[in-house]
């Protein structure tokens, strides 16, 4: 119900049958946006959600454009940004406004960035994109360099060794030749460091089988373990597979994970002896992880 008593508020109600805002009707009768609010809602006709959001759409564009056009609210924006963002400088843009986006411009290498008026308020340090690209550029630069540096050592390292080989006086040296592969070798054993693992690997294998054979032993075979042990890992206590292997184009044969093989419960190497009291079932990977360690004691 209207409650109209004074000239400013039949004004006032005037203009709201009108669809005006606060602001509109503030500008019109020249008074104070809150004012007309205290007006309209004393009088019983109060603004709308919309109404309230169109006036204050309209206060910011005036504030912004009051903004725009003083100098004093400009040095303002500057000192305002210095002093929250060290390094950077204000260029344009309202930064008491939510949602507007502000233009600094970075000191030291004069690149200008848009950055959100909340963010220049918070006074979140902000990096430079440019700068950080040049970093991260000179960062390359460096680590190729780097690269290139260590590079050219290796090749001088490998020219003087090649120089001094070649200059040896080969006259005296007796040539030979790799016990594994056959290749030809000046001053050495073994051609490289691949044959020389792969003969101390036989030779330990050599050792073993000395060892088996020069002191008390029975013939065990796996097929007869297995079926002895019933199939069944003695670490586990999982059933191994027999048919868990792979058999290469090249015919080599590799055994799967489960499939069974003959378990030392003592190992050779530290005394045990390849006899039935001391031998057991286990799965391939069991017998590995498990090595010279004693189990099942």
């Amino acid at each position: 119900m209207e409650r109209i008593h004074t000239k400013l508020q039949k004004a006032v109600a005037e203009y709201r049958r009108q669809g005006l805002c606060s602001a509109e009707i503030a500008e019109k009768l020249g008074k104070c946006p809150k004012n007309i609010d205290h007006v309209a809602n004393t009088i019983g006709m109060p603004f709308s959600d919309e109404e309230k959001a169109r006036s204050k759409r309209i206060g910011y564009e005036k504030l912004k454009t009051r903004a725009e056009t003083s100098e004093e609210r400009k040095q303002h924006h500057r000192e305002y940004v210095s002093q929250k963002m060290p390094g950077w400088e204000w260029v344009k843009g309202w930064v008491f406004l939510d949602g507007e986006r502000v233009l600094v411009r970075h000191i030291e290498c004069g690149a200008v960035c848009e950055i959100a008026s909340k963010t220049v308020r918070n006074g979140c340090p902000t990096a430079c994109p440019s700068c950080e690209e040049k970093r991260r550029k000179q960062k390359e630069a460096e680590k190729i360099a780097k690269q290139e540096a260590l590079e050219a050592e290796r090749q001088k390292r490998r020219s003087e060794r090649e120089s001094r080989f070649w200059q040896q006086d080969f006259s005296q040296t007796e040539l030979s030749f790799c016990p594994v592969c056959g290749g030809m070798t000046i001053g050495r054993k073994y051609c490289s460091t691949r044959c020389r693992n792969a003969w101390e690997n036989a030779r330990k294998k050599d050792r073993r089988i000395q060892k088996l054979s020069s002191g008390k032993c029975d013939k065990i075979t796996l097929k007869a373990l297995y079926e002895r042990k019933n199939g069944i890992c003695y670490i586990c206590g999982g059933e191994c597979d027999y048919s868990d292997f792979e058999v290469r184009p090249d015919g080599a044969f590799i055994a799967g994970d489960n499939y069974p093989s003959i378990e030392h419960i003592v190992p050779i190497s530290k005394g045990g002896l390849h006899i039935w009291a001391n031998v057991d079932l286990a799965h391939r990977i069991c017998n590995a992880l498990k090595g010279d360690q004693v189990v099942g004691l």
